[in-house]
């Protein structure tokens, strides 16, 4: 016959997952906003790029489509987060493709440390993103 778990352990032990249970979720919480600022500094830095259509004062229409045609890089990374927000997996695939695509297409063009600066971060935020998914689907018993 087996012996009832005292009522103090059984207390006990139930804080203890409700603990870890919490900490996984600090833990999701965490890789998905480090993905996302990743890609809203790299986004930021491209912005900063952007400032150059701007001459002493003028604003004129040939300005603000040189400025919109120097902000697609930026778009390009924020549309995608903003559209699938809460879909790791999918912006994970997402950001690697990008990342890799951005190497294949300009190997020979700019300097290593070029390829570093933009690839990285979204090698990273992928990486982030699917870990994210992958401790989400562990936490709630999601399917594949």
């Amino acid at each position: 016959m087996m012996k009832a778990i005292p009522l103090s352990l059984r207390w006990l032990s139930n804080k203890i997952e409700l603990k870890m249970q919490h900490a996984s979720i600090n833990q999701v919480h965490i890789f998905q906003w480090m993905a996302r600022g990743l890609i809203f500094s790299l986004s930021l830095i491209f912005s900063l790029f952007s400032a150059d259509a701007f001459e002493a004062g003028i604003i004129s229409f040939k300005t603000i489509t040189d400025w919109l045609m120097h902000m697609i890089p930026s778009f390009i990374l924020l549309i995608p987060l903003l559209v699938f927000w809460k879909r790791f997996l999918m912006l994970s695939c997402i950001y690697l493709t990008l990342g890799l695509g951005y190497v294949l297409v300009s190997w020979s063009k700019f300097p290593i440390s070029v390829h570093f600066l933009i690839t990285l971060p979204l090698i990273m935020s992928s990486l982030f993103f699917f870990l994210t998914h992958q401790k989400r689907k562990k936490m709630y018993n999601m399917p594949d």
